[in-house]
Order: structure tokens, then C-alpha cells, then sequence
């Protein structure tokens, strides 16, 4: 039996309607961005800290944060003053007083300031301990003190501070305090004088002075030429010096 096959017929194709030149084209389908998740820190918040690492920032902002960076550029500015213009050296005076209050806050940051190769200049270079009494340490470091001329100098601007830091004057104000109270120089000058002077020891006499009763020294003036007599004394320092006191007195029978 012959089996006949069936022709299934094909649809024709969708007839093209022309577009006309004036017909707007399809906007094309929109671009899918790919999903990137970002870090917290790619981008600065709103109230993030400014970057104090640049060198817009000044060595004040810098002396809160990190202030052993401070330090460093403080010195390196007066390193390449060339004249001595009282503002300039008074707002490194400043700066000075801003790094000390900075390390005293940041034990950290004090350990790398005394492990700074500048000690290794000093006879007597900073310890952990000295931490709470930074402020003549940051002096020397900032204006280079590697000579005693320079050393003076630096204790000098530290010691007339160091009213300005008992009384835990804020770093901006400090500036305005010294202009008020008549510069550096002044300040350095009235410390001085308000440190308790040393007691005086009583000049001694090279010649040492007998002092005995009438009868011990009556007892004394009959003692013929040449006789010996046992004298136990005490020394007595007074105004006069040292004075020996006589307090017996026994002439040797011969």
C-alpha cells in the first residue's frame, strides 16, 4: 500500500511596512549599571574629619591628631626662617605649645616622639615618664636645640609658657596672650622671677674660731710653753662661720 505525503503549507513572512522619514525612531532599551557595592570609606561623609595629611592644613589642626607630623613640620619651618619676624616666631611658639598639649594626650604618639633620631644628639633625651611635662621637650625638638645657645633659647619661650599651660589656656588663644601680656621676652623674664630663689649657704672663714668659758680659758692661759692639754670641742656654724666651742678641757701633768 503506497502512503501518499501531506505538504504542509508555510505561513508567509510579515509584510514590511515602510517607515517614513519623518516617523520617530525607538528609544533604544535602557542600560542595565552593573551592581558595585561601595566601601564606606570610598567616599568622605559629610561630618568625616578633613584630611589633615596635606599640606594645606596647618600645623595647629595637625597638632590635635597627629601631632608628632606636627612637630616635625613645625621644625622644619623654623629650620628655613630667614629673618626674625616676631609674628612668625610667635606663632611657632604657638605651634610648639599646641604639639606639647597634643602628645600629652597621645602616649602613642609620644613614644614616636621620643624615638625620633633627634635625641640621639641629646645627653639627657626624653622619657615615657617625662609625658606629662612635655613642654620644654617639644621646644627643643622644634627649634633644633643641639647646641647650648640654642638649648636657652628654647627653655626660655618653654618657661615663659608655662603659666599659659597650668592655667590650661586653649592653643588658638595663646598668640593673643602673649601680644596682651608684652611678647615672650616678658613672660620668659617675670617665670624667672617668680622662681624661689636658692638659700644662700653662709660664706666660711678659712681661720677657725675657739670660743670657752672664764675657766676653761683661764685654765687655758696657764699652760706654760711647751705643756699639752686634751681639747674636745664642737663646731658651731653661725654667722661669724665655723666656731669651735670648747667643751673640755684637761690640761697633761707633767
Amino acid at each position: 500500500m503506497q502512503k501518499t505525503a501531506t505538504h504542509t503549507p508555510r505561513k508567509p513572512p510579515p509584510k514590511q511596512i515602510p517607515r517614513s522619514a519623518s516617523s520617530p525612531s525607538p528609544p533604544p532599551p535602557p542600560r542595565r549599571m552593573p551592581n558595585v557595592a561601595f566601601r564606606d570609606n570610598q567616599f568622605p561623609r559629610e561630618d568625616s574629619p578633613q584630611d589633615l595629611s596635606t599640606n594645606s592644613a596647618t600645623v595647629l589642626d595637625l597638632a590635635a591628631v597627629e601631632p608628632v607630623k606636627a612637630a616635625r613640620r613645625c621644625r622644619a619651618a623654623i629650620a628655613a626662617a630667614t629673618g626674625g619676624y616676631h609674628k612668625e616666631m610667635r606663632q611657632h611658639i604657638v605651634e610648639a605649645y599646641a604639639i606639647a598639649r597634643g602628645l600629652q594626650k597621645n602616649r602613642q604618639a609620644w613614644r614616636s616622639f621620643i624615638e625620633d633620631e633627634f635625641w640621639q644628639h641629646r645627653k639627657r633625651p626624653p622619657k615615657m615618664d617625662d609625658r606629662g611635662r612635655p613642654l620644654l621637650h617639644v621646644t627643643v625638638f622644634v627649634f633644633g636645640a643641639i647646641d647650648r645657645n640654642i638649648y636657652k633659647r628654647a627653655s626660655k619661650y618653654a618657661a615663659g609658657l608655662k603659666q599659659y599651660w597650668i592655667d590650661n589656656v586653649p592653643a588658638r588663644e595663646v598668640a593673643a596672650k602673649i601680644e596682651e601680656d608684652g611678647g615672650i621676652e616678658a613672660l620668659s623674664q617675670a617665670s624667672a622671677e617668680s622662681k624661689p630663689k636658692k638659700k644662700q649657704k653662709p660664706e666660711q672663714s678659712s681661720k677657725l674660731t675657739f670660743s670657752a668659758s672664764e675657766a676653761r680659758r683661764g685654765s687655758l692661759l696657764a699652760l706654760s710653753e711647751g705643756q699639752e692639754a686634751h681639747l674636745i670641742v664642737r663646731r658651731v656654724t653661725g654667722e661669724r662661720g665655723v666656731v669651735a666651742r670648747i667643751v673640755r678641757f684637761d690640761p697633761v701633768k707633767t
